[in-house]
């Protein structure tokens, strides 16, 4: 594939394939061909996955919000005791992973 990379010019007369000294990957008017010269050039920025694109775009519209934890916060915890819903004080007790956190409640804090 190097030889769609090389200038096709003749050494005594200007090529007719070839203008301007251009090799034929030049001319030809699809994306250039990578060579090994291209590999001296530092590599481009990686671009997002989409899945990060997607919870990109998902926190930027619901507006969410990062929020750390540290181990022995005070914390307000939604308790769902039967048929009624309240807010009790409790203290993160333990961390999994980024975004699961143990909470003791009333006795166990």
């Amino acid at each position: 594939m190097d030889y769609t990379n090389t200038p096709d010019v003749p050494p005594d007369s200007e090529s007719v394939h070839a203008p301007e000294g251009k090799s034929p990957a030049e001319i030809l008017p699809h994306p250039t061909s990578q060579s090994t010269f291209d590999l001296l050039e530092p590599p481009k920025e990686e671009v997002a996955s989409s899945n990060q694109e997607m919870e990109s775009y998902y926190n930027r519209k619901h507006d969410a919000k990062w929020r750390h934890f540290a181990i022995g916060q005070s914390v307000l915890v939604k308790d769902y005791h039967g048929n009624c819903v309240s807010w009790r004080l409790g203290r993160s007790t333990c961390r999994f992973e980024n975004v699961i956190c143990v909470v003791g409640v009333g006795s166990e804090t």
